[in-house]
């Protein structure tokens, strides 16, 4: 669970279509409400969209990376939780199986049901670090 908490130690090949591309949207909403002057109450879009330049698309660049390396981490450990990867740390196995107790077996009324919920990417991953030697 560590590994999910603390979120992702390296970008992977997805960032752009998962982090950044969605972060140009919402950075360019931004710097147009602050050039339309939404701060003062008066907001002009037209005027802000004829003073676009390249200094907007520059900061638009930067402001969207930035932004997307802000939110890759916490973005990374909330989806891993939502798939179902607990990790295999004594706290989290017991989230895990709290969590697979109270909906899957009881929803599709499995007997022999895995304690911990898990992707079977998560599942090799589990299976690797245990029948790895230990150091």
């Amino acid at each position: 669970m560590l590994g999910a908490v603390s979120g992702a130690k390296t970008i992977g090949r997805y960032f752009t279509v998962v982090s950044f591309l969605p972060s140009v949207p919402f950075v360019a909403y931004v710097v147009l409400l602050v050039r339309s002057g939404a701060w003062g109450g008066n907001v002009h879009f037209g005027q802000a969209l004829a003073k676009v330049d390249a200094v907007d698309g520059l900061f638009l660049a930067i402001g969207s990376l930035v932004f997307a390396m802000a939110v890759h981490p916490p973005q990374f450990a909330i989806v891993q939780a939502f798939e179902g990867y607990w990790g295999d740390s004594g706290p989290a196995a017991r989230v895990g199986r709290g969590a697979f107790s109270a909906t899957g077996s009881c929803v599709t009324g499995l007997t022999n049901a895995p304690r911990i919920s898990t992707t079977p990417m998560a599942r090799e991953r589990i299976r690797s670090r245990r029948s790895a030697p230990r150091v």
